[in-house]
């Protein structure tokens, strides 16, 4: 029984390669594209979100806020604490919801540290932080939407 199109390399996967672009790669640009389809460019809204951030009533600095929904559909997001403030915009803001927010400590880069240590700094982070701020539920935020969302933060290292 005759074979339709059996010499036809109709497929991209039916050889090693098609044309000359190895088959990994059609399959790779099909498995990027499948999963864009399911893509929404839109999402949830972003708003706005600052605030303050205090450490034994100092402005702290070399922190990381990182804000994690608790519910579903929710856009989590970090920030980095600079003389004890932190903002975020609507492009990178988290979206309308509830957030536990966790803090830490941000060590610095390879290049970072090198550059403190030749400059006779502690390329390490000296910020004493209570282990309390690095797990979810010590510190919330409830994000509301079309608000000014202003949070302050008082830390405490012990």
């Amino acid at each position: 029984m005759p074979m339709l199109f059996s010499n036809l390399n109709f497929f991209p996967w039916s050889s090693a390669t098609f044309g000359s672009i190895p088959r990994a790669f059609w399959v790779g640009g099909m498995v990027i594209g499948w999963s864009c389809l399911g893509c929404n460019p839109t999402g949830p809204a972003r708003q706005s979100v600052s605030g303050t951030v205090m450490l034994d009533g100092q402005p702290a600095s070399g922190l990381s806020l990182v804000f994690t929904p608790t519910g579903s559909k929710q856009l989590g997001v970090a920030s980095e604490v600079t003389d004890g403030r932190f903002s975020l915009d609507t492009t990178t803001g988290p979206s309308e919801g509830e957030y536990d927010v966790t803090v830490d400590t941000i060590e610095p880069d390879l290049e970072e540290f090198e550059q403190l240590r030749q400059a006779g700094k502690k390329p390490l982070s000296s910020i004493k932080l209570h282990p309390r701020y690095r797990k979810p539920g010590a510190l919330q935020a409830s994000v509301l939407a079309d608000q000014e969302n202003v949070f302050n933060f008082e830390l405490k290292s012990r």
